[in-house]
């Protein structure tokens, strides 16, 4: 399991973010996916991501939303993906990172 897929359980609440939503739109697709206004409060989400051991305690839940290949860390440190495969280009829409992930898991 992935970062990412481990907070598409459960969303990211994105009602403190209201008048944040620029800095929310300027996150890559893939992260902006994981905002939702029924979504879990940020700092309850942050807080069992490092209890679980996603994020260091000096890491915020929000310096690794910034970067896309944070989102493919795994809990066990053995990254399932090899970065030349990913492409990181910012004009992919949702559905073509649907897409990709779908191709990467056959």
């Amino acid at each position: 399991m992935t970062l990412r897929q481990r907070l598409r359980e459960h969303k990211i609440s994105c009602h403190p973010w209201k008048h944040y939503r620029g800095e929310i739109q300027r996150l890559c697709i893939s992260a902006q996916c994981l905002f939702s206004n029924k979504g879990i409060p940020w700092d309850i989400v942050e807080m069992e991501l490092r209890d679980e051991g996603w994020l260091l305690i000096e890491e915020s839940l929000w310096d690794v939303l910034q970067y896309e290949h944070e989102l493919k860390r795994t809990l066990d440190g053995n990254d399932d993906w090899d970065i030349g495969e990913m492409p990181f280009d910012d004009t992919w829409t949702e559905e073509d990172y649907i897409n990709f992930e779908e191709d990467m898991r056959k």
